[in-house]
């Protein structure tokens, strides 16, 4: 009995199946990825951080004279470092796959 396949009683996709090659793996970063979850986190974490920095310097900071806020550098290095990262984290979600 013929099964439509020339009778070899196999599917042509049971065939060999072709493999990623390795540029296409660079570009499209798979989204169980342990790197992307890692990235994630950070992500999050700098999120959590702008949730309690941001209304702590509205409602403390900016009341401080003006030597005071030349002393806080940090803050901006900080706010500079977690707008880099979103920025970032926009371009990673163009090249992850769902």
């Amino acid at each position: 009995m013929s099964d439509g396949y020339g009778g070899r009683g196999e599917n042509p996709g049971e065939q060999e199946k072709k493999s990623k090659t390795c540029i296409q793996n660079l570009i499209i970063i798979p989204s169980e990825s342990a790197w992307l979850g890692s990235w994630k986190f950070l992500v999050h974490l700098g999120i959590f951080f702008g949730y309690f920095n941001d209304p702590f310097y509205i409602a403390f900071v900016i009341s401080r004279s003006e030597e005071e806020i030349s002393n806080m550098e940090t803050d901006m290095t900080q706010e500079l470092i977690i707008d880099i990262m979103m920025a970032l984290q926009i371009l990673i979600s163009c090249l992850t796959s769902y």
